[in-house]
């Protein structure tokens, strides 16, 4: 792996009306590799003076995520999350681990130098004609064919985009892009932001794209590993269902990981995703099925006869 890791933080809604799952997840580019963080489970207030629990805030579940996240000191860690988690605490527990971040900022923070807000900077920026330099960035692709041996496809984004830096109240000296879809001036401005002053405009799209492997986690999870397949109703039944599914994307992840490791130069294994691996698994359950009939049956004519026959069925 290289000596990169990318942290991402979200928020998905839980599978009652009133509960919440922080979610988050390690991302190594070089290999693909996606690592699931211990899921943190927000609970209401009334719920917790219920059952005892201490309330917390998302913020301070999604603090606690990163504050025991125990990774290697050596490794360069950036996080990556929307406009919920970029609080002033938030922020602060980052530089106090030495992490970097790439964030989006919603258009009302203010610079703290001229005291206007984003959304008047870049009016102004645009009236000058600054908002005008092209950027190109590779990203996953949301129509992946998962079914097809290069699992995760990938097409080009094109934005138009204006960069400058920033001491932002509660954030401190930053780095913004302004961004938009190039030819359509009416798409959304996206306001991205980071503490990594040195970087391109093009890098910080590029690592900020890779937050979308959380959504294709997600997708994942809900399409091929049952996520949202159960039929209990206890609050507590439905954690754990969430809990097992999570487990066995991990198991998938390290069997890819495995293979990837012992073939190098396979790239099926760099793009394999969930549904791949699934069938891996499958196909090598069966044949050490069939290698413990190998050994249990004695008569090769039968053994032959019954080996035919159970290929025949399994791989019809």
């Amino acid at each position: 792996m290289n000596d990169r890791i990318y942290n991402f933080l979200d928020n998905k809604k839980g599978y009652t009306s009133t509960h919440f799952f922080i979610m988050g997840i390690l991302y190594f580019p070089d290999t693909g590799a996606r690592i699931p963080l211990p899921r943190r489970l927000y609970r209401t207030k009334g719920y917790c003076r219920k059952h005892g629990y201490k309330y917390r805030t998302q913020i301070q579940l999604a603090e606690n995520m990163i504050r025991y996240a125990n990774l290697p000191d050596d490794i360069e860690v950036i996080v990556l999350f929307d406009t919920l988690f970029s609080s002033e605490s938030f922020i602060k527990l980052l530089r106090q681990k030495g992490y970097h971040f790439v964030c989006s900022v919603k258009d009302n923070r203010v610079d703290l130098a001229t005291g206007e807000q984003l959304k008047v900077i870049i009016e102004q920026r645009i009236s000058e004609g600054q908002l005008n330099t092209r950027v190109d960035v590779r990203v996953p692709s949301k129509r992946s064919r998962y079914g097809h041996r290069s699992a995760q496809k990938y097409e080009t984004k094109k934005y138009v985009t204006y960069t400058e830096k920033f001491g932002i109240s509660k954030m401190g000296d930053v780095q913004i892009v302004f961004s938009r879809k190039a030819g359509d001036e009416k798409s959304l401005m996206k306001y991205i932001a980071t503490d990594m002053l040195s970087l391109t405009t093009h890098q910080i799209l590029t690592i900020y794209s890779y937050r979308w492997q959380i959504e294709l986690f997600f997708k994942e999870l809900k399409s091929y590993l049952g996520l949202g397949d159960y039929q209990v109703l206890s609050f507590r039944s439905i954690v754990r269902h969430v809990d097992t599914v999570i487990m066995a994307f991990m198991y998938l992840e390290h069997l890819r990981l495995c293979k990837l490791k012992g073939n190098p130069e396979d790239k099926h294994w760099l793009y394999a995703r969930t549904l791949q691996m699934s069938y891996v698994l499958q196909h090598e359950v069966r044949i050490t099925n069939l290698g413990f009939i190998k050994r249990v049956i004695k008569n090769e004519g039968n053994l032959d006869k019954l080996e035919r026959e159970l290929i025949e069925k399994a791989f019809p």
